[in-house]
């Protein structure tokens, strides 16, 4: 199936974007009460028991219906949040490459 030691997506980038997730979370948790707090935090704790390939899939989907429900209920954006959001989908290239990768 795959080598040893080849890993579909790196643990460190599996690590980094569940840290930016729970820091996009709390930044969110401290300002708003939206939907969309409510479904970051959700999907953090579902993303924490994924790995490689299901873990990838599962965060593009999150980076894609996240922003639509943000866009969908107005929320205006702070400073701080706003950084934490670009944080989170500046990691959907580390997602991206794995489907790229498998010619899907």
């Amino acid at each position: 199936m795959y080598e040893e030691g080849m890993s579909i997506m790196k643990e460190e980038d599996r690590r980094k974007a569940l840290i930016a997730l729970k820091n996009l979370a709390m930044a969110l948790n401290k300002y708003h009460s939206a939907l969309t707090a409510e479904y970051v935090n959700e999907s953090l704790v579902e993303l924490q028991k994924e790995q490689a390939m299901a873990f990838a899939g599962s965060f593009l989907y999150f980076l894609q219906k996240s922003s639509n429900l943000r866009i969908s209920e107005g929320i205006e954006l702070n400073e701080v949040e706003e950084a934490r959001w670009r944080e989170v989908s500046s990691l959907k290239t580390v997602a991206n490459g794995l489907f790229f990768g498998m010619g899907l």
